[in-house]
């Protein structure tokens, strides 16, 4: 199994650049960005500063979206970014978050997901696409495409039509089935790779520290719902979610702040289980016990954020207490 961070752009590109070096050095096997371009730097931007400033660490967007950018714009950056990486890029598309939210617009549905998929592809691919028969005029390779989907048709899009899913902890097993049931009605052969994506936040003592993960408990429950926490038999409400906006607590300017209002929202009880059950966190023996259990689950890679803290305290951790005990599985 593949282990790697997710690493939002807040600071300049020269100290992500640095992050993503640090990350290669103690073994890492991607770094990924997220796309959100009032709340971070320029995703495209950052993954060419760091494709040409490292030599074997993966990169991507994690993940673009088709609406702020016209599909003909991404297939273009994409194949930009294989002719400087090669096959260490992976083009990540989800429906859309903070960044469309900020723009105005509005969630790409599975349909529109489906046709842009299709239409990136072939663009990729160097054939015309639409009634003006356009293409690229510059070829390269076609980039993996992985999908970022929690609902079941986004999921059984990805199992039809994606090289992988990036999907969340919660209801792990169904989603996997999902996906491998629509790749299997899809008449496919090859494997669709699993990758998973969770918050990752270090701590000792895991009881008195799980309320700081109460905004992405909020943020888990409007993406995945709140049975999940029902079936727990713990308590979490659901206020609005202003995408994209300053009331965004999944995507807060402030964390301290975000956390203080999630208190309101997230029993302690329901941050514990949703610590335990939802992330990789806890002390090292914890994160290497989680990460060991999804290898031996065959989940192909893991992507770890961390809310809470710096980068390289995660970065350094991993490559020193997680890695290499970890046995990496099927």
């Amino acid at each position: 199994m593949k282990v790697g961070v997710r690493v939002p752009a807040s600071a300049p590109i020269s100290h992500i650049v640095g992050l993503a070096r640090r990350a290669e050095a103690v073994g890492l096997s991607h770094v990924w960005f997220p796309d959100s371009h009032l709340n971070y730097r320029e995703v495209w931007t950052v993954l060419g500063a760091v494709a040409v400033s490292t030599d074997t660490i993966g990169v991507s967007p994690s993940v673009t979206n088709l609406a702020t950018r016209h599909p003909s714009v991404t297939a273009s950056a994409a194949r930009s970014l294989t002719e400087l990486c090669g096959d260490r890029f992976i083009l990540g598309i989800g429906a859309g978050d903070s960044a469309i939210g900020h723009s105005g617009l509005t969630y790409s549905r599975t349909s529109e997901l489906r046709a842009g998929l299709m239409n990136l592809r072939a663009w990729m691919s160097g054939a015309p696409v639409g009634d003006g028969q356009v293409g690229l005029r510059h070829r390269g390779a076609v980039p993996p495409i992985f999908l970022a989907a929690s609902g079941p048709r986004n999921l059984q899009l990805g199992g039809e039509l994606a090289d992988g899913v990036v999907i969340s902890l919660p209801r792990l097993a169904e989603k996997r089935a999902l996906v491998a049931g629509a790749a299997a009605t899809a008449g496919r052969s090859d494997r669709v790779e699993v990758a998973v994506v969770a918050m990752s936040l270090i701590m000792a003592d895991l009881e008195q520290e799980a309320m700081r993960l109460g905004p992405f408990v909020i943020r888990t429950a409007q993406v995945d719902g709140t049975g999940i926490f029902d079936e727990a038999g713990v308590t979490v409400k659901v206020p609005e979610h202003h995408v994209g906006a300053a009331g965004d607590l999944g995507h807060p300017a402030s964390l301290t702040d975000a956390v203080a209002v999630a208190s309101k929202f997230v029993s302690p009880e329901a941050a514990v289980w949703y610590a335990r059950n939802c992330t990789v966190s806890g002390a090292p023996a914890d994160m290497l016990s989680t990460l060991q259990r999804l290898a031996d689950s065959r989940v192909d890679r893991v992507t770890l954020s961390l809310p809470v803290g710096t980068p390289e305290e995660l970065i350094d951790l991993l490559g020193s207490e997680v890695l290499p005990k970890l046995t990496h599985g099927g």
